[in-house]
């Protein structure tokens, strides 16, 4: 997990986002999986205690304290489920902050993965750019998303499509 804003450059996974929003299918969202695993994205979050930015522009945690807390920003819908929330750009952030001031930290998509699949997560997947696309990815999509990765890099299956769907 990175502190410093990177700036994103996720062509590939907003072009299987539109398509997707043009037509929902299960290449659409194989498609959309497999490039969003790749990704690193945005993640609105408060860190305390805040890291201190470096001369060199990163930010550290002091020596004082070894450990931050990082609480990601979530939302929660109409059925009472929380979603942790991420944005593969700028735009699509800047549109969901609406000039309010909101710290972030740059995430690879497995570090993600790993909030939500921990035993006492609450959140039950997370929301691609909400506000804009607002593509939902479940707990269990990110799971078994994974599951096919490592076997397809393993050479236990090939890459095809599979059961798991983005919403």
């Amino acid at each position: 997990m990175k502190f410093k804003k990177e700036e994103l450059q996720n062509e590939a996974l907003n072009a299987c986002i539109q398509k997707m929003k043009e037509e929902v299918n299960a290449d659409t969202q194989r498609a959309l999986l497999d490039e969003v695993l790749k990704c690193k994205l945005w993640v609105p979050a408060k860190v305390t205690p805040a890291p201190i930015k470096t001369p060199k522009g990163e930010f550290v945690v002091t020596s004082k304290h070894k450990v931050s807390l990082v609480s990601a920003h979530h939302t929660v819908n109409g059925q009472d489920i929380s979603y942790y929330i991420a944005f593969t750009d700028k735009d699509a952030f800047k549109t969901w902050a609406n000039g309010k001031k909101h710290d972030i930290f740059t995430a690879e998509f497995d570090e993600i993965a790993v909030m939500l699949l921990r035993p006492t997560a609450v959140c039950r997947g997370v929301i691609l750019n909400p506000g804009t696309d607002n593509i939902r990815l479940t707990t269990e999509a990110v799971k078994q998303s994974i599951i096919h990765r490592d076997k397809v890099a393993s050479g236990e299956i090939e890459n095809t499509s599979s059961d798991t769907q983005a919403e």
